[in-house]
């Protein structure tokens, strides 16, 4: 069976391999009109003034009751809300997004797993450990979506930022290593260029 390869360019958006719209960024829990499924972070959504504080039990109840809301939006509209966790938000964490995904069931809010945004600092050390982790249990759990291959590099302020696969402080090995032993049928993208949407096999 033939890896399903889709592409993804430095904006975030991702295309099937025919070109039509897999998902489109977006900072609202809203479906869209565009695309059949929408990526966005599980931080709160921009027009909220207040954010969640991450890893804080009430941020994610009320991360979980927004997610309860979009479930039945999205369904209604036929349209799948595509979660992607980031160590700042309250989906943080590999035992966090795998108890979020066994609690879901067959929601319309689902996981896009783009496993070095769950990275901190303390953890680049360990980074091969972790990644490995992250790939190899969320990546075969149902309700994952798909799978983001990028690098990180450090910001000013201590944080990381997204990069092509081959641009960051991260071996490209220590992600695709382990995509390598996921079932073809996981989606898997990686960015390899800021300038185009250009997807390379992963096995």
């Amino acid at each position: 069976m033939t890896r399903q390869l889709l592409t993804i360019d430095a904006a975030g958006n991702i295309a099937n391999p025919d070109g039509s719209p897999w998902a489109s960024w977006s900072a609202r829990w809203t479906p869209s009109t565009t695309a059949p499924r929408v990526l966005t972070a599980s931080a709160k959504p921009s027009e909220d003034e207040r954010q969640w504080a991450a890893w804080s039990p009430a941020a994610r109840a009320e991360f979980l009751g927004r997610c309860d809301d979009a479930d039945a939006t999205f369904r209604a509209a036929g349209q799948t809300l595509c979660i992607l966790p980031h160590a700042a938000d309250p989906l943080s964490d590999v035992p966090g997004v795998l108890t979020f995904l066994r609690q879901r069931g067959t929601s319309n809010v689902r996981v896009v797993l783009d496993p070095a945004l769950l990275l901190t600092a303390s953890m680049i050390a360990n980074a091969e450990d972790h990644l490995a982790r992250a790939i190899l249990s969320i990546g075969q759990m149902p309700g994952l979506e798909a799978i983001i291959l990028r690098n990180i590099q450090p910001t000013d302020d201590g944080s990381f930022e997204s990069v092509p696969l081959e641009a960051g402080i991260l071996p490209a090995a220590l992600l695709l290593g382990p995509a390598k032993q996921l079932p073809p049928s996981v989606p898997i993208a990686v960015l390899v260029a800021d300038s185009g949407s250009v997807a390379s096999r992963a096995d």
